[in-house]
């Protein structure tokens, strides 16, 4: 935490010297607004608070001001976490040059007397709204404002409070969230978190803003409710990048913030996004010596490195290698039947995990008995489950409906005496019919097998014959080569997630593949992880460059330059 705020500060500097050098000459000119061509009204929006996100803030300024609001509510975050309420505003007549419109204010403060407070201190030094003035000043000089910071702990029911009192303005208010996107990630992993969240934004999924990997999840509720409230269902996105893009170093730097720009309008016509995004990770194993790791250092030891990207995603998923039971002992060193604590259920939840697969050689280590007790335990925590290590069964199949994208997981455990090919693509034939995209998770190979083997090759193809869409193996711990068939993606296996094998360079390495899934085509972006005593990390620049250039030179040629740059893109058909 000390380090992410270090790196915020550090950000909001690197913004303004750059932002300040860009736009000075802006601020030394006339206002020229260009007339807007789409006559809905604005009602809400969406904008950066980073001055080096400026083009995107200047042109949502200057379509917000072509319509001469007669007041703008620009609600920020509190980002240094000192407010003493839910809302703070300012107690003067004029902030940054800018009248406050002091009639609203006093009716806001009559609406929510317990629930907001005046601190001019704290706006004063909130870049949330500092930054934003001079734009508001520029492009609509004859606005007025109501600047507002919202602590992060403000709950639901008093954010539905304030956003049915603004709903109740009149056209001439226009509510203005200042909000950046993703933190300190890369930027491809902030791109897979940005789909996300313009998404869930543009189809005014509230009941999922919580989950949005964004500095202020409750300013995006508000302008979000109080547009839907007002019929402005008609979201039009103005610009999207990050700060990595802007700076030339997409490729190079370790981290970036993501900037959107998007606008809500007044239409007959309302938005629609059936985006949605799937994560896929690797084996993950929480016991033998990784369980002494997460006693000795937290329950959240091997997602520490990892959680940030681990949120923001629809639906996080991956290959459980264990049971969950009540009557729980330590795995002792060496030993391959697996059993973890019921805490862990809780950890993979607050890690954002909404799916794992069962279908593997060690969920029946304890009987079916304990596989009962694993399913039991997840549930608890909305967890679904996939598979059974035994047997192929419809019910067995966890399905998701995400904005429309009907999602089917099926998984099967073709290692051992088990093998059923035939139940297994009847199955994934079944599942296609009544859902339009079928993920198959399979545990088979051996282990520490770098390359797929025949029997992998001919499963894979006859599944996706039989309508699956995605195929993500498991099982050997390492990472195996990734392959095209008919426009469909295989990857073999993704290794390891979470493990306590430190004996190889390859059992210390995987892969995650976050899933952007559309109308139109399929993304898939690829994310090599280095697992350090069994916590997993991305890597980064260079690194994740010369590591994505090995997996291409073992996999489908037709693939080589895709994988290399982390991203793979196929129609839906």
């Amino acid at each position: 935490m000390v380090m992410h705020k270090f790196s915020k500060f550090i950000l909001i500097l690197v913004s303004f010297c750059v932002g300040y050098f860009g736009i000075a000459t802006f601020f030394n000119s006339q206002p020229h607004n260009t007339p807007d061509k789409n006559i809905d009204v604005v009602v809400g929006g969406i904008v950066p608070h980073h001055l080096v996100a400026d083009e995107i803030i200047q042109k949502l300024f200057t379509i917000v001001g072509n319509q001469n609001p007669k007041t703008i509510i620009l609600v920020s975050p509190d980002h240094w976490g000192v407010a003493k309420s839910n809302f703070t505003t300012t107690a003067k007549s004029n902030f940054g040059g800018v009248l406050v419109d002091t009639s609203f204010r006093g009716k806001l403060i009559n609406e929510l007397p317990s629930n907001i407070e005046f601190d001019d201190e704290l706006l004063n030094h909130e870049h949330g709204v500092t930054g934003l003035v001079p734009y508001i000043k520029k492009l609509s000089p004859q606005t007025k404002i109501v600047p507002i910071a919202v602590s992060a702990i403000t709950s639901k029911i008093t954010l539905d409070k304030i956003s049915h009192f603004l709903s109740k303005t009149d056209s001439n208010v226009v509510i203005i969230a200042s909000s950046d996107f993703s933190h300190y990630l890369p930027s491809l992993a902030a791109d897979l978190h940005d789909s996300t969240s313009i998404a869930v934004i543009s189809a005014f999924d509230r009941s999922n803003f919580r989950n949005l990997e964004v500095d202020c999840w409750q300013c995006l509720y508000i302008v979000s409710s109080v547009s839907e409230l007002k019929n402005a269902k008609k979201s039009e996105l103005v610009g999207h990048s990050n700060s990595a893009k802007l700076s030339t170093s997409e490729n190079t730097a370790p981290e970036t913030t993501s900037y959107v720009g998007l606008v809500f309008r007044e239409s007959g016509q309302n938005s629609t996004d059936s985006t949605a995004t799937l994560l896929s990770v690797g084996d993950i194993m929480l016991g033998r010596y990784v369980e002494t790791l997460m006693n000795s250092a937290g329950e959240n030891y091997p997602f520490e490195k990892i959680s940030q990207f681990l949120r923001g995603i629809d639906i996080v998923s991956g290959n459980l290698e264990g049971t969950i039971i009540t009557d729980h002992k330590q795995t002792p060193d060496f030993s391959t039947k697996f059993s973890f604590s019921p805490r862990v259920a809780k950890t993979l939840r607050l890690n954002n995990f909404s799916l794992v697969s069962l279908a593997n050689n060690h969920a029946l280590d304890y009987g079916e008995n304990g596989l009962k007790e694993t399913s039991g335990f997840l549930k608890q925590f909305e967890i679904d489950t996939s598979g059974h290590p035994s047997k192929i069964e419809g019910t067995k199949v966890a399905t998701k409906d995400v904005r429309g994208q009907k999602i089917a997981f099926a998984s099967f455990n073709f290692t051992g005496p088990y093998p059923k090919e035939q139940e297994a693509y009847e199955l994934v034939k079944n599942f296609k019919e009544k859902n339009n995209f079928v993920v198959v998770n399979i545990h088979w190979s051996e282990e520490y097998a770098l390359k797929a083997n025949d029997f992998q090759k001919i499963v894979a193809h006859n599944l996706i014959d039989s309508g699956a869409d995605l195929i993500i193996g498991h099982h050997p711990h390492v990472v195996q080569e990734i392959e095209q068939y008919k426009n469909k993606i295989i990857f073999y296996s993704l290794g390891n997630f979470i493990f306590d094998q430190y004996f190889s360079k390859y059992t210390k390495e995987g892969l995650t593949i976050g899933t952007t899934l559309n109308d139109q085509e399929v993304i898939y972006r690829l994310f090599p992880i280095n697992i350090v005593q069994s916590q997993p990390s991305l890597m980064t620049g260079a690194r994740a460059q010369e590591w994505l250039g090995d997996l291409s030179t073992r996999s489908d040629s037709a693939l080589i330059e895709e994988i290399k740059s982390g991203m793979i893109v196929v129609p839906r058909n």
